[in-house]
C-alpha cells in the first residue's frame, strides 16, 4: 500500500496489529455463518455494511483534498472493474471455497497474496527481485505447494482449493493495480470507492434464481450478531485500524505485521471450530509467514531500460 508513513510510534504497530488481527477472524466468522447465510448472502452484506462505515472516511478525503472528486470521476471506469472483480469476484470465489475446505487452509492460502503481488509487478511495472524477495516468493510457492499437495489438499476437495486458489490470483492483481490509484487518490477515498462498486456488483448475483438468495436458514441472535461483527468490525473496522496505523509508521514496516495473519487464523480455527491441526498445515504456515515477511520487507527495484 503506497501511503505516506509518518514517524513510527508504538501507537501505529498497536493498530496495525489489531487491524491484522480483526481480518484473522474473517475465515472463522464466515464458516461458522456458513449454514445460515449463502456464499453470496455473507458477502454481499459483509462488504455493504463496511462500505457504510467507510464513507465517513471518503467524505473527509473529499473535503480535505477539493480536486479528489475529479479525479475519482476521471478514473471511474478503472474504479468501477477494479471493483468488480478486485471485491465482487475475489470475494463470491472467497465465501464459495468456505463451503468445501477448512477456514484455516484458505487463510494460509490467501495470506500468500503479496507474493503473488511480487510476481505480477515484474509484469506491470518492470520490477525485479532482490535476492531477499526472490526467497520470499520462491518459499511462498513452495510453501503454497506444501498445502495444496498434502493429503487434505487439492486431491481432497478440487472445486474448494480452485476457487479460493482464484480468489487469491484476482485480489493478487487487484492489489497490483491499485498500487497507482491508491497514491495518487489516497487509501480511503480508493478503498471506499472501490469497495461501494465491489458491493453493487454482488446485487446481480443475489437476484440470480440460482444463487439462491441470501439465507439457507433462519438466522437467530447469535448469527445476525456475528454477521454484523464481520461486516462493520472485522472487515470495516479492519481497514480503519490499519490505514490509521500506516499513518503513523513507514509502509514497509508496518505491512511487514500482514505475516501474523496465517497463525493467528489457523490458531482460531481449530479454537473455535474444532479444526484439525495438520503437519502440513503447520509447515505451510511458518514458510508462508517466514517468506511474506521477507517479500514485504524487502524493497522492489525497476528494470532499467
Amino acid at each position: 500500500m503506497l501511503l505516506r508513513g509518518g514517524k513510527e510510534t508504538i501507537e501505529g504497530y498497536l493498530l496495525l496489529g489489531g487491524g491484522t488481527a480483526l481480518w484473522s477472524t474473517i475465515e472463522v466468522a464466515s464458516k461458522y455463518l456458513g449454514g445460515t447465510f449463502t456464499p453470496t448472502g455473507i458477502a454481499a452484506v459483509r462488504f455493504g455494511l463496511s462500505s457504510i462505515l467507510l464513507l465517513p472516511l471518503f467524505w473527509k478525503a473529499l473535503r480535505r483534498d477539493g480536486l479528489l472528486g475529479g479525479r475519482v470521476r476521471e478514473r471511474a471506469f478503472k474504479l468501477a472493474a477494479l471493483g468488480l472483480f478486485g471485491i465482487t469476484g475475489t470475494f463470491l470465489l472467497y465465501h464459495l471455497s468456505l463451503d468445501y475446505i477448512p477456514a484455516s487452509s484458505a487463510a494460509v492460502i490467501v495470506s500468500s497474496v503479496p507474493v503473488f503481488v511480487a510476481i505480477l509487478s515484474v509484469f506491470l511495472f518492470k520490477e525485479h527481485f532482490p535476492p531477499i524477495k526472490a526467497l520470499g516468493v520462491a518459499g511462498g510457492l513452495a510453501g503454497l505447494l506444501l498445502l495444496l499437495l498434502s493429503r487434505g489438499g487439492i486431491a481432497y476437495s478440487p472445486v474448494g482449493y480452485s476457487l479460493i486458489l482464484a480468489a487469491t490470483l484476482l485480489f493478487s492483481l487487484y492489489t497490483a493495480l491499485s498500487h497507482p490509484l491508491m497514491k495518487s487518490m489516497g487509501a480511503a477515498a480508493f478503498t471506499s470507492t472501490t469497495l461501494l462498486f465491489g458491493t453493487a456488483g454482488f446485487l446481480p448475483f443475489l437476484l440470480h434464481p440460482s444463487s439462491g438468495g441470501m439465507l439457507r436458514g433462519s438466522p437467530g441472535m447469535e448469527e445476525l450478531l456475528l454477521i454484523l461483527y464481520l461486516g462493520v468490525v472485522a472487515t470495516g473496522g479492519g481497514y480503519i485500524l490499519y490505514f490509521a496505523g500506516l499513518s503513523k509508521v513507514s509502509p514497509g514496516a508496518g505491512s511487514t505485521l500482514l505475516f501474523l495473519k496465517p497463525p493467528i487464523a489457523s490458531a482460531l480455527a481449530v479454537l473455535l471450530l474444532g479444526e484439525r491441526v495438520t503437519l502440513p498445515l503447520l509447515l505451510s504456515i511458518v514458510v508462508i509467514s517466514l517468506s511474506v515477511y521477507l517479500v514485504i520487507s524487502s524493497p522492489s527495484k525497476k528494470i532499467e531500460g
